[in-house]
């Protein structure tokens, strides 16, 4: 490799690191949406306890789903207290990375999660979850140009004067990134603990208008109504 290759490349990532900063800072509202999957205690499990649920033919069909362009394909997941919905969240998250995302020939393929946490304010509004998007898709194509390219252009033209970005910058943002993926998955853990669950699901409705195909698991307490135009596979409950 050149000199001049090696010293774009170097610019390139240097670009991408300022770019990650301030979207995971100030941009992003600083959303903790990275609970690291190592930190929630299910290392312990083996296979045999959630390969049931992988093997559901209602999760197998909503992975393998292609979705026509401009729909969402909705997967509602629920159960009481304990029984083991954000262990089944996490391997569903795995699975996606593991056997999805992680080949050339699903190189446009990504998942970006959130957890919901009614504890933590920060973390129960349906922004927290939105803002958590954007951020993980830089992540995820920060060697793809054209995906820094529009967190570059979304960044320079946030002229609403705020110091973190406005609802429909970020609503914008994840219109703009999912449109450039041949398919997104979302999952969505503790649901019900949102604070304005119906704006959540009138948000990822916008965002399938705008995305090549969009696939949402929603793991939550029974309590919970999935709006019927989202629910395009049943509840696994």
């Amino acid at each position: 490799m050149s000199v001049t290759a090696n010293i774009q490349q170097l610019e390139i990532g240097d670009r991408v690191e300022e770019l990650l900063k301030r979207v995971d800072g100030d941009w992003g509202a600083k959303t903790t949406y990275t609970r690291d999957l190592k930190d929630l205690d299910i290392g312990w499990r083996s296979e045999r306890t959630t390969e049931w649920f992988l093997k559901h033919y209602r999760v197998s069909r909503w992975l393998s789903q292609v979705t026509p362009e401009r729909t969402l394909s909705a997967l509602s997941v629920q159960g009481k207290p304990g029984y083991g919905k954000t262990t089944l969240c996490a391997t569903l998250i795995e699975h996606i990375q593991t056997c999805y995302t992680n080949y050339p020939s699903h190189d446009s393929v990504a998942v970006v999660y959130f957890f919901f946490d009614r504890q933590r304010q920060t973390n129960s509004s349906a922004m927290a979850a939105l803002r958590a998007m954007p951020t993980q898709l830089l992540h995820i194509f920060r060697k793809d140009d054209a995906i820094v390219d529009i967190i570059t252009l979304l960044w320079d033209q946030n002229k609403s004067g705020q110091v973190t970005a406005s609802t429909s910058e970020i609503v914008s943002a994840i219109c703009l990134l999912s449109s450039r993926v041949s398919k997104l998955f979302m999952a969505i853990d503790g649901a019900d603990e949102c604070q304005d669950h119906e704006g959540l699901f009138d948000y990822l409705k916008e965002i399938s208008q705008y995305s090549n195909s969009v696939s949402v698991a929603f793991f939550s307490r029974p309590t919970l109504a999935i709006l019927q135009d989202l629910k395009f596979h049943a509840s696994t409950s």
